[in-house]
């Protein structure tokens, strides 16, 4: 039979056909590796052989041989309007889970290049627990002499399960941010570099200031184990909002951002993290004192505030009151404190190391390489030493061994001698 010239023809007629993959051309630096081309057809996925090499003009040599027993009109459809799509799949330099290295471009980099390098490198999400505590002067002056503020732990009319903090007007503050990481730390805290107050919001989530106002940042204590450190800053005053009275029925939410720096680790920036913490803050010479005298002044009457003859019902000011009371107690304060702790996972990104990084660990494996040699050395030197040690005084003693054998051999034949006695007797 003649060729068919029209597809239609095909119907109800055996097909065959050859696919062939001879080679893919052009594929870029870096991503050709372990290449093979993939395809889709008759709703099969196939797929060539693998290259085994790095090459970015791979050959396959592929042949697949195609049997249809019988063309149906919709596989002729399929022939005359769709397309048969070969995807090249190929594989980085060099992939590891977690992270991404790069080969080293210099000659000394090449040369120190471990095997090892790509152990132990940092987790790409680095995951801080941040809580805050506040202090602050009992007076207006400034002073080192700071206690605590009142935090009601969660206690209050606004609906903050975080709890809120109650500052007096115009006092210096003393801040106590504590980084938690969980567990024993290869990369702790070193140093806070800044901290400042960065955004505040009232009660409804709008924002009343963006003044970005800096903190005195006095010190960073660290664990011995690197699992938590202590910030301590100071914060004088500012925002401006910050440095008026609250109105009533709001509360502020001031966000605080923190700036670290990671030990054994060289970022091209510091670990920033944020912390949000709702405030009031009230007059530190009425609000506060007639609060709480007018409650030191109520008769025995349970929830009276006014020290009236009737009492008055147990609204949620008393209640706060009473956690306010309740936060001074240090035992209190840190189970309550601990309630607001702030999850703030860091994603630090896939980790790629230098070639200066890369030599300066080959030299730091290198020095200790040569220590534990120059010690065992040492102990091989020792041994050498004790091994001749011995070696010289079994000699000493053979020769003394010798020499007194010959005395005494020298001395029985002169008694002999004396003795009349014949030398060989």
């Amino acid at each position: 039979a003649g060729p068919i010239l029209e597809a239609g023809g095909l119907v109800g007629t055996p097909l065959n056909l050859v696919l062939r993959v001879q080679q893919a051309r052009g594929l870029p630096e870096g991503q050709n590796n372990n290449v093979f081309c993939k395809y889709t057809l008759d709703m099969e996925e196939r797929t060539t052989d693998v290259c085994n090499h790095k090459t970015s003009a791979p050959v396959f040599d592929f042949r697949d041989d195609l049997l249809f027993p019988f063309v149906s009109p919709d596989m002729v459809e399929y022939f005359r309007s769709d397309f048969l799509t070969f995807e090249v799949w190929g594989e980085p330099d060099q992939v590891s889970e977690g992270f991404v290295t790069s080969e080293p471009s210099t000659a000394a980099a090449k040369a120190a290049v471990n095997p090892f390098d790509a152990q132990g490198l940092p987790p790409e999400v680095f995951d801080f627990f941040v809580s805050l505590d506040i202090h602050e002067n009992s007076t207006l002056e400034r002073s080192e002499r700071f206690e605590a503020v009142q935090y009601d732990g969660g206690a209050n009319p606004y609906g903050i399960t975080k709890g809120v903090y109650t500052l007096k007007q115009g006092r210096n503050r003393r801040l106590l941010i504590k980084l938690a990481q969980g567990q024993a730390q290869k990369y702790p805290v070193e140093r806070c570099v800044r901290v400042w107050v960065s955004k505040v919001e009232d009660i409804n989530g709008n924002e009343v200031s963006n003044q970005q106002v800096p903190l005195s940042v006095l010190s960073t204590a660290s664990l011995p184990d690197g699992s938590s450190a202590t910030i301590v800053a100071n914060w004088f005053s500012g925002p401006s909002v910050l440095d008026e009275l609250t109105a009533e029925g709001n509360a502020l939410t001031v966000t605080l951002t923190i700036e670290v720096e990671l030990q054994n680790l060289e970022l091209a920036a510091p670990v920033k993290l944020t912390k949000k913490a709702a405030m009031r803050i009230e007059d530190g010479e009425k609000g506060a004192k007639s609060k709480m005298s007018s409650v030191a002044e109520a008769p025995k009457k349970k929830f009276s505030l006014f020290g009236g003859s009737t009492p008055a019902p147990p609204v949620e000011i008393v209640k706060g009151t009473e956690e306010k009371e309740a936060s001074l107690d240090p035992d209190k304060r840190r189970s309550m404190l601990q309630r607001q702790d702030t999850h703030h996972p860091v994603f630090m990104g896939s980790w790629e190391r230098t070639d200066e990084a890369v030599v300066a660990q080959r030299e730091d494996m290198l020095r200790i390489m040569k220590t534990e040699l120059d010690a065992e050395e040492g102990a091989a030197s020792v041994v050498k030493q004790l091994h001749d040690g011995l070696a010289r005084l079994q000699e000493a003693l053979q020769a003394e061994e010798q020499k007194q054998l010959s005395a005494f051999q020298v001395n029985l034949q002169s008694a002999r001698r004396l003795a009349g006695t014949p030398a060989g007797a």
